[in-house]
């Protein structure tokens, strides 16, 4: 194995309160971390990572404390966060969240890093910053706010995203994620020839495909997403080095299970309001749809999600300590306050939550895979007209709204280099003249 590099000193890494330009030799080496975590590593190897990872997250307070020389007054002020990266890992309630960004993208007027496939980045091959519509590594555009679904590289999307971006993702508990997938998932190569998850589980050797593309879907689904080996070592080692890069990658990790607590964290980081952060559950499955796990099959899911499984455990413990920082009181509150404001809206908004058939505007209707029941919503009649943009919004499914962003921002920047094109023609044209009149 190539031996690893040695960080050559504090590494300037993503703030929170600065922009910071990229060294590109420390790019490298954080290139370098990336990729070993899929490699057979010795002794040596793990210790020097993990001092690695360690002199990388510490640098980030570090460093902030020395280069951020405004006022005091003026470092305790909150201004809205608008440069945002969410990595949408399957199966964990990110369509929300996808929803929520889009809202606040869309009437804030930021830009968002589309997929040249326009609904997802070529996954699933990681992320590659030649995946985006647009970018150019002449130009090196920045985009605001990216969150469509990829396989992660921080490597690549620092290409695309401003220094100061705010990162997070979500985590959900392996046993309901991967019943979630089973039933999404059906006719991928693992799943495909099994008559229930319990088949899967009990037949492993003989069912999982290790090697097709879609594996994911069959083991460490989240691991996969977050840029990791799914297939990868299982050993306390390995968990550890795996969940400190996570935590020093992202600037927060949800937990699907405590969503509205985790909206409020995540709120409060953006400092953004409440109405920023309001949502409706989308892409769910009607009930009926879910099966329901016995004890022994839910820790068959943990054993064979094992690499899932620890970085649950790690980060949902890791909220907990983070919500004791906020103060439990005052989460409390908050998430009392948001549980009124969605209460509220959706009082204003929905008439009903039905199965897909079921929706009168058919541009609301979700996508459904096979025969899955997705649920979605039937507005009210007779909403004013500014009221009807926000509901509709809101429950606006994710594929549909990526071609509303789409056609308003593509549409927009084809009409300025049309502009701009016909600009230079007409000064190319005049130019021209000109000089035919000097030769006369």
């Amino acid at each position: 194995m190539v031996p690893l590099c040695r960080l050559p000193g504090l590494w300037i890494s993503r703030s929170s309160l600065l922009t910071y330009s990229c060294d590109k030799q420390r790019v490298n080496i954080l290139s370098r971390l990336e990729k070993s975590i899929s490699q057979d590593l010795l002794e040596s190897d793990w210790e020097e990572l993990l001092e690695l990872v360690e002199k990388w997250k510490m640098s980030k307070e570090v460093l902030c404390k020395r280069q951020d020389q405004r006022p005091y007054k003026e470092r305790r002020s909150c201004k809205p966060r608008s440069n945002i990266f969410f990595l949408k890992i399957h199966k964990t309630g990110s369509s929300t969240i996808i929803n929520m960004l889009f809202r606040y993208g869309e009437f804030h007027n930021l830009t968002f890093a589309f997929p040249v496939k326009k609904y997802y980045f070529k996954f699933p091959d990681y992320f590659s910053a030649q995946n985006v519509y647009g970018f150019s590594s002449e130009k090196q555009q920045k985009f605001n706010i990216m969150c469509h679904h990829m396989r992660f590289s921080l490597t690549e999307i620092e290409k695309i995203m401003p220094s100061d971006t705010f990162f997070f993702t979500i985590l959900r508990h392996p046993e309901t994620l991967m019943e979630s997938s089973f039933a999404y998932n059906r006719n991928s190569s693992s799943f495909n020839y099994s008559t229930s998850i319990e088949d899967f589980l009990n037949n492993t050797t003989k069912l999982y495909r290790s090697n097709e593309s879609d594996s994911a879907f069959a083991k460490n689904l989240m691991t996969f997403d977050l840029g990791f080996n799914h297939n990868g070592p299982v050993s306390p080692k390995h968990f550890k080095l795996q969940y400190k890069m996570v935590d020093a990658m992202f600037d927060l990790v949800m937990i699907i299970e405590y969503f509205d607590e985790s909206l409020v964290l995540l709120k409060n980081a953006l400092c953004w309001t409440f109405d920023d952060v309001l949502s409706f559950p989308l892409n769910m499955r009607n009930n009926t749809s879910r099966h329901v796990l016995s004890v022994e099959t839910r820790e068959k899911i943990k054993s064979w999600n094992q690499l899932d499984w620890q970085l649950y455990v790690h980060f949902n413990n890791s909220f907990w300590d983070r919500v004791d920082k906020f103060g439990r009181e005052r989460m409390r509150k908050e998430v009392e306050e948001l549980r009124k404001r969605r209460a509220r809206l959706s009082e204003k908004c929905l008439n009903d939550q039905v199965e897909a058939n079921r929706i009168k505007e058919k541009s609301l209707v979700p996508y459904h895979p096979g025969s899955l029941s997705i649920l979605g919503y039937n507005l009210k009649s007779g909403l004013q007209k500014s009221d009807r943009l926000l509901c509709h919004r809101l429950v606006l499914p994710e594929i549909q709204y990526t071609d509303l962003l789409w056609a308003k921002q593509v549409g927009n920047e084809t009409k300025a280099y049309i502009a701009d094109k016909g600009q230079k023609g007409q000064e190319s044209i005049t130019s021209n003249l000109n000089f035919t009149s000097r030769g006369q």
